[in-house]
C-alpha cells in the first residue's frame, strides 16, 4: 500500500467527525483544519483519495469506519504483497 493512502487512512482515523457541532471555537477550527488536510490529501490520490474520503464518511455515519478503515488498508497491504510477487496470472502455467 502506498504510503499516502496510508496517510490518508491515519488522517480519517484520527478526524474529528463531529467538529462542526463543536462549541469550542478550537476545536471547529482544529477539526476544520483536518478537514482541509483530509481533502488535500484525497486530492494528491485522485479517484482512488476522492472515494475513500466519501466512503469513510458514509462508514462514519453508519458507525463502520474504524472496520471499514481497517479493510481497507488489509486489502491495500494485500495488493502491495501481490504487487511485489508479480502478476498472478504470469506465475501460472498452461498445465494449472
Amino acid at each position: 500500500m502506498s504510503g499516502d493512502i496510508k496517510k490518508l487512512i491515519e488522517m480519517l482515523r484520527r478526524h474529528d467527525w463531529t467538529y462542526e457541532y463543536a462549541d469550542d471555537p478550537s476545536a471547529w477550527r482544529r477539526g476544520r483544519e483536518s478537514s482541509k488536510a483530509i481533502q488535500e490529501e484525497a486530492r494528491k490520490l485522485g479517484s482512488d483519495g476522492a472515494y475513500i474520503v466519501e466512503q469513510a464518511s458514509i462508514e462514519q455515519k453508519a458507525g463502520n469506519l474504524i472496520e471499514w478503515l481497517a479493510l481497507v488498508q488489509a486489502i491495500g497491504e494485500l495488493v502491495m504483497q501481490h504487487d511485489r510477487r508479480g502478476s498472478f496470472y504470469s506465475n501460472c502455467s498452461a498445465s494449472d
